[in-house]
């Protein structure tokens, strides 16, 4: 059976995902489609997303003979008109709901252990010199703070722990239970983020027929990289308790997801 819930399936799946993301446009932006080499996979922001549309993108094109597809920056990767891959709506509900169901299409995504995922959240988009970001001026309005506002890593952990609307503001530090439709969703491989080279070959071979598609890393070639994995081995001890709370759901995903066997390929 796909879908978890008793009550999804009368509804079908495309218009149980558009509920689930809490639109059609956020549902479309997330989830990448690719008909002809049958798979699905869902992003989770901060989770090596980048580098996978990229890199998922440019072997689609490749294979489909498209040598003049470049992606150029990271505007390129997340920006759907520029993406060969597919959303559900393009692909039509009835295909999308017909791929859902069908246990030939392989379903995929990516998880990443909390602490990590929410310190990179803060360093590339809230932190001091990027609070130009969308996300950032979102959140400050939001708040009804001024522009220049000192929001801390700290406080950041306490205001996503107390108001569970804050966490899931923005994709970049919502739960990922929610973000990659978990419940919702009878998936074949759930990647890890600090074994992504190793689980994305996997991935490649698995819908590319064998080929090993090499990663193209948005973190080098855009200069995106943070410190997030060094500030998270260093977070205090009532930071990680507000994320251990807010994030609660997460961690028990991560749990379910290694006693089934999802993190490793079938």
């Amino acid at each position: 059976m796909l879908l978890k819930s008793k009550t999804l399936p009368a509804a079908g799946p495309y218009k149980a995902l558009v509920e689930v993301y809490g639109s059609a446009g956020q549902m479309n932006h997330h989830i990448h489609v690719s008909a002809a080499h049958r798979f699905i996979y869902f992003s989770n922001p901060k989770v090596a997303c980048s580098s996978t549309k990229a890199t998922l993108n440019l072997a689609v094109a490749a294979r489909a003979g498209q040598k003049d597809f470049a992606i150029r920056s990271m505007e390129e990767v997340h920006a759907r008109a520029h993406n060969l891959l597919d959303k559900p709506g393009t692909v039509t509900r009835p295909v999308f709901n017909k791929m859902m169901r069908d246990p030939k299409v392989f379903r995929f995504s990516f998880t990443r252990e909390p602490v990590g995922r929410f310190c990179s959240a803060y360093l590339s988009k809230l932190d001091v010199g990027k609070r130009a970001s969308g996300m950032a001026r979102r959140l400050w309005a939001h708040l009804g703070w001024p522009a220049d506002y000192p929001l801390t890593l700290e406080e950041f952990g306490e205001l996503c722990a107390a108001d569970p609307a804050i966490r899931d503001f923005d994709p970049h530090w919502k739960l990922q239970r929610t973000q990659i439709a978990y419940d919702h969703v009878d998936y074949g491989f759930l990647g890890e983020h600090h074994r992504f080279a190793e689980d994305f070959a996997k991935i490649s071979a698995r819908i590319f027929d064998g080929d090993v598609v090499p990663v193209f890393d948005t973190r080098t070639e855009f200069q995106r990289v943070t410190t997030a994995k060094k500030v998270a081995q260093t977070v205090s001890d009532s930071l990680r308790r507000n994320i251990e709370a807010a994030y609660a759901a997460d961690f028990d995903m991560l749990a379910e997801i290694e006693a089934k066997g999802l993190n490793r390929m079938p």
